[in-house]
Formats: C-alpha cells, sequence, structure tokens
C-alpha cells in the first residue's frame, strides 16, 4: 500500500509538471505588430497579407511564395502559422532601419528589382546600397501601413503582396513593387497579455 501511495505522489508531480510545460507553451501566440507595440531587434515574426489569410513562405526564385495561414476573426493574431517562413528581426546596417533575417535561407530579403522587375530575394549579407535595410510605416490607428527598403537603387521597393497565383505559387507570391498590389503585415511570437491558464485542482488520497 506504501509503495502504492508513493506510485500516485510521483505520478501527481510529473502530472504537474507537464501542466506547467504546457501552460508556457500556451502563453505564446502570433501577435499582430502595431505603432504601440513596436519591433525590436531579435523578435521573432512572419509577413503576412494585411487583408488575406496568406504569408510569406519560402524563397523562390525571384520573389516569395505565399502559403495559407489561420487567422482570428479581428485579424489581430495568427493561429496557426503552417508552412509560413519564420523570420529573424536584425538591425539594418544605416541607422533607424531594420533587417529580416531568413534561418533557412541564411541570409535577409532584399529588393532585388532592376528596371521593371518586381523581386524579393534573400542575400547572404546586407549590401551597402540599402536595398536590405527596411522601414516599417505605421496608419493612423497605428496599423502597419507599409515596409520600404530604404535605397535608390530601385523604386520598386515597397514589399506587399500579389494574390495573382503562378504555377510555382499558386496562392500568390510576395514580392517589392513601386505601386499597387495588396499591403503586408507583420505578426511577432509573444507573451498573450490574457493567456494566463489556471492550474487544474488535484489531490492524492
Amino acid at each position: 500500500m506504501k509503495k502504492f501511495y508513493v506510485f500516485k505522489i510521483m505520478m501527481a508531480v510529473m502530472l504537474a509538471m507537464l501542466l506547467t510545460v504546457g501552460n508556457v507553451f500556451a502563453d505564446k501566440g502570433w501577435v499582430q505588430v502595431t505603432y504601440n507595440s513596436n519591433l525590436s531587434v531579435g523578435d521573432t515574426i512572419i509577413i503576412a497579407a494585411a487583408n488575406d489569410s496568406k504569408a510569406m513562405g519560402t524563397q523562390l526564385n525571384n520573389n516569395r511564395a505565399a502559403v495559407e495561414v489561420v487567422k482570428s476573426a479581428d485579424g489581430g493574431m495568427v493561429t496557426s502559422i503552417g508552412d509560413a517562413q519564420i523570420l529573424i528581426v536584425m538591425a539594418g546596417n544605416e541607422l533607424g532601419t531594420i533587417a529580416f533575417f531568413d534561418p533557412n535561407g541564411n541570409g535577409y530579403l532584399y529588393a532585388a528589382g532592376t528596371g521593371s522587375s518586381n523581386y524579393l530575394k534573400t542575400e547572404a549579407t546586407l549590401d551597402s546600397d540599402g536595398r536590405g535595410n527596411w522601414l516599417i510605416s505605421y496608419s493612423d490607428d497605428g496599423a502597419i501601413e507599409s515596409i520600404e527598403a530604404v535605397t535608390t537603387a530601385t523604386a520598386r521597393k515597397i514589399m506587399r503582396f500579389n494574390s495573382s497565383g503562378t504555377t510555382v505559387s499558386p496562392l500568390g507570391i510576395f514580392s517589392c513593387y513601386g505601386t499597387g498590389q495588396q499591403p503586408v503585415t507583420i505578426y511577432r511570437y509573444e507573451t498573450l497579455p490574457d493567456a494566463a491558464v489556471a492550474m487544474p485542482e488535484f489531490s492524492v488520497p
């Protein structure tokens, strides 16, 4: 009987540990970035269409694939990122700018367009022409309005979502444009403000 009692205590302790670990993960989520929750170097993010359930995926030849994600009803969170590419926010090499590092592609997103080409590619290091340095502007309501490369090397430097599918990316593409297409936004992996989960009560007889 004593051994059985000790066993039950051990099982209760293990259950508590598992529940605690579960709460740690439950307290995190992908939350839309606004002016009041500005980005910081080291943040983990995904880039998504502002008005569509699509997010930036892997690198194609000249742009980025679009993949399906699941957003909350108000669009303030992404509840399932699917195959979206996770990026790391880094410091740009110009004051006040940021860079987006792709750990899978081992490089930085940059506006690669030339002439009439709308390109978004990955470079191993940040070049001095500013194509990989990005500046975020916000609308009056605090939402992200545009993500634009700080460069004079190309006029096609605003990161946008193009819903027109291609053979290699039927859900659309993410690329850089001078005008047109759909705006993008950013979701950051962070602690949720109201995600405290109460530990269930249990007793060991």
